[in-house]
């Protein structure tokens, strides 16, 4: 589930971006200045725009590793034969089962 919230996340995000740089640009001529003119701000908007999609994505990816050690933590805390490559542990039954913790 949370990996479906953090894809739609990152979706969105992504598609901002590219609404953000693909947007269409009136060319002007060279007398104009930098500010301001017919609909167009400059490249300021697009590098914003990916700056706070890179942050976005690193706090996605650090939640997300976070959750994972979490997750081996406890299951090597409940089952003595846990093997976090595979998540995964020695049951009574003498078969594998997925730590589901």
């Amino acid at each position: 589930m949370k990996k479906l919230i953090a894809g739609g996340v990152a979706a969105v995000l992504a598609l901002g971006l590219s609404a953000a740089v693909v947007a269409p640009a009136q060319a002007a001529p060279w007398h104009h200045h930098h500010h301001y003119h017919g609909g167009y701000w400059g490249p300021g908007p697009a590098i914003g725009a990916g700056i706070l999609g890179f942050a976005a994505g690193a706090a996605i990816a650090g939640a997300a590793e976070s959750s994972h050690r979490d997750h081996v933590d406890a299951c090597f805390a409940a089952y003595r034969s846990y093997d976090p490559r595979s998540d995964t542990y020695l049951g009574y039954d003498g078969y594998r089962h997925r730590c589901r913790l």
